[in-house]
């Protein structure tokens, strides 16, 4: 009885979906629609067998087996539920071929799609916490601020690595993220294509390690926006990754004291027309490490574009605050904040290495 009610179900949305497109012409919609609705009824009836796998909205995945095209139609379709997945085996990948060869004659060849490509990098010791994964409450609130924009096609990828704190660790991440990008690239084929990274602590070192291999390699490949939380600063690593980034927004906070815990480094990058420093508030305070991805704060990111109007340098604070809208204001205080902060750390640094005789 339950798989009648949902063959029901599926033919009726099927049904609604051509009403849709001969009443309201939206051809796009209702041809993805269909063809993946069509496709989910037809795994229905054949049972998985123990070989098969489930396919979640990550794109890579959906590019194996339909091609760029049909990824980008589904995760259309998914932006209304992102957590849908559809159960494939040997029948499915036959039915789902047919369906992209429906999709590729009926879509309107005119029609371009510029998908936006949003991906999560943990940091150090992070590779096991929750915020950067599917379902949680900062990936929820990233997706539900780019699904109540318009005309916005994107998918969401939570990039792991080791998470151990040493250069190689860091140096191999790099590299896997630019073969994960570039994969990517190449299987969106003529597809405009953008990448926004939404990196934490040594996870943004990982990002501009990775920027720094595009740039030495010539890559036509860019960065199209790089956000940067709580990321010990050392320009020596990565000298050359803001060339490959068009924008650059290096989040920190006076209260967060693991940034600068190797001593060397710094809480602001070298200011540049695309690369801005802002300080994180929240509530009236100074966030620590562990509180920079807010969820509230997440939510601001893929239209903060639009409250910065180029060229900079700024120098920006941002204030979060509950049941309200946050506050970009300029931070004319910078330099006598960094100053301080700065003497503070020597302080800290000669209270801890100071030396006190033991008697034996």
């Amino acid at each position: 009885m339950k798989f009648v009610s949902n063959a029901f179900r599926v033919i009726f949305l099927i049904f609604y979906d051509f009403y849709r497109f001969f009443y309201m012409r939206s051809l796009d919609r209702a041809i993805v629609k269909i063809s993946v609705k069509i496709s989910y009824l037809i795994s229905a009836i054949y049972p998985p067998r123990p070989s098969s796998r489930e396919i979640g909205e990550s794109a890579i995945t959906f590019l194996k087996i339909c091609g760029a095209r049909l990824t980008v139609g589904i995760q259309t379709l998914l932006r209304k539920n992102p957590y849908n997945i559809i159960t494939c085996n040997v029948h499915t990948k036959k039915h789902l071929r047919i369906n992209f060869l429906l999709f590729v004659f009926l879509y309107l060849p005119s029609t371009t799609h510029s998908t936006e490509h949003w991906i999560f990098i943990h940091g150090t010791f992070a590779k096991q916490s929750s915020w950067h994964k599917p379902f949680s409450t900062e990936y929820k609130a990233l997706f539900t601020t780019l699904s109540s924009m318009k005309n916005k096609v994107f998918t969401i990828h939570s990039f792991e690595w080791t998470g151990e704190h040493n250069e190689p660790a860091r140096m191999i991440a790099a590299e896997n993220l630019v073969l994960f990008l570039e994969l990517i690239k190449t299987q969106s084929q003529k597809e405009s294509i953008s990448f926004h990274l939404i990196a934490h602590s040594h996870g943004a070192t990982v990002a501009l390690l990775t920027a720094e291999k595009l740039f030495r390699r010539k890559s036509s490949l860019t960065l199209k926006e790089c956000f940067t939380l709580g990321m010990p600063v050392y320009e020596n690593w990565y000298p050359n990754a803001h060339k490959q980034i068009e924008t650059l927004y290096n989040f920190f906070s006076y209260g967060d004291a693991v940034q600068k815990v190797g001593m060397i480094f710094e809480r602001t990058l070298t200011e540049r027309s695309h690369v801005h420093n802002i300080q994180l508030i929240f509530d009236y305070s100074c966030p620590g490490h562990l509180e920079l991805y807010n969820p509230t704060f997440i939510t601001q990111l893929p239209t903060l574009h639009t409250k910065i109007a180029p060229p900079g340098p700024y120098k920006l604070q941002l204030f979060i605050k509950k049941k309200c809208n946050p506050i970009l204001t300029i931070d004319t205080e910078r330099e006598k904040e960094l100053a301080i902060d700065k003497r503070f750390t020597n302080q800290l640094i000669h209270i801890l290495a100071d030396s006190r005789k033991i008697p034996i």
